[in-house]
């Protein structure tokens, strides 16, 4: 089947690329092979942004790596989100370049507490560094929210999955 897709392929100019070909699979194994290579098998990969998997798990890896990419995403902003301007200018960037990164996909997630405890401890945590507040100094979250004023992720990731589900 996948030599026939590739000879399709080829008739409109268009090629498999056999370094970024993978298979994935929930049953058996078996070689398959494309132009006398074999195509390597995978666990997991990233799709559009999203890690597809057939893991049980899935779910919590995928958050996991969402909020890994949403701290490589503050840390790119790190010259607007540790500097000295507003904090309503620092929330604004939170709300339009973070939100979107820690919540992309959300509509798939199942909301374990595992789940909900990973998004909101993300976001609590790039808002007391925006504040440049650190733990020690027992400031409860629910003030540090009042002062920065962002868009809560949690709400706003299953806001976004409920309008998904109607």
């Amino acid at each position: 089947m996948i030599n026939t897709l590739n000879e399709e392929s080829r008739k409109v100019g268009l090629e498999i690329n056999l370094t970024k070909t993978n298979i994935m699979t929930n049953h058996t194994e078996r070689p398959i092979y494309l132009e006398n290579s074999s195509l390597t098998y995978v666990n997991a990969y990233i799709y559009l942004g999203k890690q597809i998997s057939f893991n049980q798990q899935n779910n919590e890896l995928e958050v996991e790596r969402r909020v890994n990419v949403t701290w490589k995403k503050f840390w790119s902003l790190k010259e607007i989100l540790k500097s000295d301007m507003t904090i309503r200018m620092k929330a604004k960037v939170m709300n339009t370049c973070l939100l979107p990164s820690l919540t992309y996909a959300c509509q798939t997630w199942k909301f374990t507490r595992t789940v909900k405890n990973k998004i909101t401890s993300c976001q609590r945590s790039m808002e007391r560094s925006i504040l440049k507040i650190i733990k020690i100094q027992k400031i409860r979250h629910t003030d540090v929210r009042q002062k920065t004023k962002v868009i809560d992720a949690l709400s706003h990731s299953q806001k976004l999955k409920r309008s998904e589900d109607k």
